[in-house]
Order: structure tokens, then C-alpha cells, then sequence
């Protein structure tokens, strides 16, 4: 009988001690994981042509957030973009409903044509680290958008896979 006792507190330390190891590590891994997600906002755009272009504007939409502010906003105030072409002036404006990006040159000369000719483009690129982890389930209302975002509808959304309805937003 005490040989049972001894057997069975055996076997009750062992389940708690893996138990115990499990949690832990589970715990471990869930941190390591939830510290170790970061975001980033890549804005691209491409000018593409295949003529000389003369006494050139470009309005070039450039997302927000609610407050009218985005990583984004930041680089384009300081002219910290890729492949801006240094006789470009870049200004930010505020229409009251979108923050656009007004781009102004003298001209855009592309490279003498080959035969045939090809289309010329000019990528601008801004690529930073966003500060906190980017909102992908609900980004209105605070990720960084197009905007306005304007007179939203409340819908009704079928079931997805797992039988939940979600947000209707």
C-alpha cells in the first residue's frame, strides 16, 4: 500500500511538472511573439510616360489618419522620398477632405526612344516603421486611410467559416 502512495505521488509530480513546463513555455512563446510584431507603411507610386511632358502637376493622394496625420505625412514635409527627382517641388495640401501631394516640374524628358518605344517611369517610394501595430481588422477608425472616410453603412455580413458575424462596419 505504500509502494501505491509513493508510485501514484510520483506520477502526480511528473504530470506537474510537465504541466507546469507547458504553461510556461506557451506563456514564453505567446510573449516572444506578441513583442516581436512590428508594421511598416510602404507608399509607392508610379509616374509612367513615353513623350517629352512640359510644365508638369501631379495631385498625388497621400493616406492619413483621423487627426490628419501619418508617417507618411512626415516624409513627404521633409523630402525624404525614393527616386525624387531633385528639380521636383513637392508641397502638401490640405483640401479640408484628403491630404493630397502636389508635384510640380518644368518638364519630364525621358531617355532618347529605342525602337519601339518603351514607357519611362519614375517610382517614388517612402518605406517606415509604423510606431505601433497597424489596425487591419477595423483601420477606420484609427489606421491610416485614404481619406474621408465618409458616411459609413451598417450592413449585414453572412457567417465566415468559424459561424461568427464579425463587425458589420
Amino acid at each position: 500500500m505504500d509502494r501505491i502512495i509513493r508510485i501514484m505521488l510520483g506520477l502526480i509530480i511528473i504530470l506537474l511538472a510537465v504541466f507546469t513546463a507547458t504553461v510556461s513555455h506557451t506563456g514564453l512563446v505567446e510573449h516572444n511573439y506578441r513583442t516581436s510584431i512590428a508594421s511598416r507603411y510602404v507608399y509607392n507610386c508610379r509616374i509612367t510616360n513615353e513623350s517629352n511632358l512640359s510644365n508638369v502637376t501631379f495631385f498625388i493622394p497621400v493616406h492619413a489618419d483621423p487627426s490628419v496625420n501619418s508617417q507618411i505625412v512626415k516624409y513627404y514635409s521633409s523630402q525624404e522620398i525614393r527616386g525624387h527627382p531633385a528639380d521636383w517641388d513637392i508641397i502638401l495640401l490640405y483640401t479640408g477632405k484628403a491630404t493630397i501631394a502636389k508635384i510640380t516640374t518644368a518638364a519630364i524628358n525621358p531617355p532618347e526612344k529605342p525602337v519601339p518605344p518603351t514607357h519611362f517611369t519614375i517610382a517614388l517610394s517612402i518605406r517606415t516603421d509604423s510606431g505601433k501595430v497597424i489596425n487591419t481588422r477595423s483601420p477606420v477608425e484609427e489606421g491610416v486611410m485614404f481619406r474621408p472616410v465618409q458616411e459609413l453603412l451598417n450592413v449585414s455580413r453572412p457567417a465566415d467559416s468559424t459561424g461568427t458575424y464579425g463587425d458589420p462596419t
